[in-house]
C-alpha cells in the first residue's frame, strides 16, 4: 500500500484498509478496454473514494496506487455516475469512447436517452455515431465537435482486439507497436547520413 503523509492510508482500519486494497485490486482485474468496464470501474472509484475521505488522499492513492491522472480518475466516474443503473447488454452496444462522451456534463440529456434507446434496441453505437446523436441534441453554435481522428483509430484497434483472442493480446501490442515505428520510419524519411 502506499505511504501517504500524516492522515494516510495507513491510518485506516484494518478492514477498511483490506477493502480498500481488494478494490484496487479488482479495478486492475477489470477490463479497461469495455464500456462495461470502464463503468465498473467508475463504480469501484467511487466506492474507494468513500473508505478513503477520512483521510483527504483519494486523488493521491488513484495515481499513486494506480497510476492514473485526475483526469482519467474523473472521467471513470462519470461514466459510473451516468451509466450504473444500465443493463449490461446496453452498454456492450456503445464504443468505449463514445460511452465516455456521453457522460460528459456538457451532452444533452435528450443525446443519452437516444444512445441508450438506440444501444437497447441493438444498434451498436460508434464513437462518430455517438458524435451524430450529440450534434442532433445540441443548440445551434454549441455543437459538439467531431471526433478526433485518434478517437476513430482507437475504436478501430478496440473492435479488433475484441475479436482478438486475449492470450494473443500482447502479441498485438508488438504488431501495432512495430506498425506505428514503421509509419513514423516513412513519414520521416531514410535518416541520411552526413560526413563532415
Amino acid at each position: 500500500m502506499i505511504a501517504l503523509e500524516h492522515g494516510s492510508v495507513q491510518t485506516l482500519a484494518g478492514d477498511a484498509r483490506r477493502a480498500v486494497d481488494e478494490l484496487a485490486a479488482e479495478i486492475r482485474g477489470i477490463d479497461r478496454r469495455l464500456s462495461l468496464g470502464a463503468v465498473e470501474i467508475g463504480c469501484k472509484l467511487l466506492e474507494v473514494r468513500e473508505l478513503l475521505k477520512p483521510t483527504g488522499h483519494w486523488r493521491a492513492w488513484c495515481q499513486e496506487t494506480l497510476g492514473w491522472p485526475d483526469n482519467t480518475v474523473s472521467r471513470y466516474v462519470r461514466v459510473a455516475r451516468r451509466f450504473a443503473e444500465c443493463r449490461a447488454g446496453v452498454l456492450e452496444h456503445i464504443a468505449f469512447c463514445g460511452l465516455h462522451r456521453l457522460a460528459e456534463k456538457a451532452t444533452p440529456a435528450a443525446a443519452v436517452a437516444e444512445a441508450m434507446e438506440r444501444a437497447a434496441a441493438g444498434e451498436y453505437l460508434t464513437v462518430a455515431a455517438v458524435h451524430a446523436i450529440i450534434r442532433g441534441h445540441s443548440p445551434p453554435g454549441g455543437e459538439a465537435s467531431e471526433p478526433s481522428p485518434r478517437d476513430v483509430l482507437r475504436e478501430k484497434v478496440m473492435a479488433i482486439a475484441r475479436r482478438w483472442p486475449p492470450e494473443q493480446l500482447e502479441e498485438l501490442a508488438r504488431h501495432l507497436a512495430a506498425i506505428a515505428a514503421e509509419l513514423v520510419t516513412k513519414r520521416r524519411g531514410p535518416r541520411k547520413h552526413f560526413r563532415a
